[in-house]
């Protein structure tokens, strides 16, 4: 578990960086076109690639704190030896969607690599890996849960 901390702190630093880097091109981009008349055209994109980021990143850390939004009203109703049965399909599930979003975004990413991005002109390859990677650090997670479950211990 010391290899899974050290990578949650290099995802949430990441993450902080993005989100950064993200208000500070932005910022660039609003003060060149409101003060200076011309925008610099690479600093709109630049914000969206880091936003794509920042989303699947976000994402994924989401998964380990469980932030994300659910409904769980009726499941926390159940008994405990049924509320683990439904934890573990519900883990099943979104095991299968992510393995599925891996794969598909890994494809995507390596369609796109011969694809340049309009004004930076890098290879799109670099926004489409925002994929594979969160969805991956989200089947991480994911996974832990089985983990846990099986442990006995609550499962997010």
């Amino acid at each position: 578990m010391k290899v899974k901390k050290k990578l949650d702190k290099i995802i949430d630093s990441i993450s902080i960086f993005i989100l950064v880097a993200m208000v500070f091109f932005t910022f660039l981009q609003v003060v060149g076109r409101y003060i200076f008349r011309h925008p610099p055209s690479w600093t709109e994109e630049v914000a969206r690639y880091l936003s794509v980021w920042l989303t699947f990143l976000g994402a994924a850390i989401a998964f380990r704190t469980w932030e994300h939004l659910g409904v769980d009203f009726f499941v926390n109703r159940m008994p405990d030896s049924i509320q683990k049965v439904v934890m573990f399909f519900i883990n099943l599930i979104l095991s299968i969607i992510l393995i599925l979003l891996v794969w598909k975004g890994y494809n995507m990413t390596l369609f796109a690599v011969r694809q340049l991005s309009p004004a930076m002109r890098i290879p799109m390859a670099i926004p489409y890996a925002a994929i594979p990677v969160g969805c991956s650090l989200m089947l991480l997670e994911v996974l832990l849960n089985f983990v846990r479950i099986k442990k006995g211990e609550e499962a997010h």
